[in-house]
């Protein structure tokens, strides 16, 4: 985003953050502060307004602790393959603090 002072769009914020032209080089992509503080509160704001408890009906595919491979992250999302595509995707684990910056 050029303009700080525009909302966030998240839709775009999310394509920028997932189609980088080399994931293998993830300090390609730049956030400005303006966004990430956004991103922060819309975040906050789910987590407040979402149960700590999620109830999830398959089919879903279960993702356990990455141990910081954001490669492998970023692949698992981008994965075209038809039985996973469908699916939903619940991460569970720890991976923060563990990402090479």
């Amino acid at each position: 985003m050029a303009d700080d002072s525009r909302t966030l769009d998240l839709n775009d914020f999310l394509k920028r953050h997932l189609y980088v032209k080399n994931w293998m080089n993830y300090r390609e992509q730049s956030y400005t502060k303006q966004e990430l503080v956004q991103l922060a509160e819309l975040a906050q704001e789910l987590f407040r307004s979402e149960s700590s408890l999620a109830s999830i009906s398959p089919p879903c595919t279960i993702v356990g602790d990455i141990h910081g491979q954001y490669q492998d992250l970023v692949r698992l999302l981008n994965m075209r393959c038809p039985k996973v595509e469908t699916k939903k995707k619940v991460m569970t684990g720890f991976s923060a603090n563990r990402y090479r910056f």
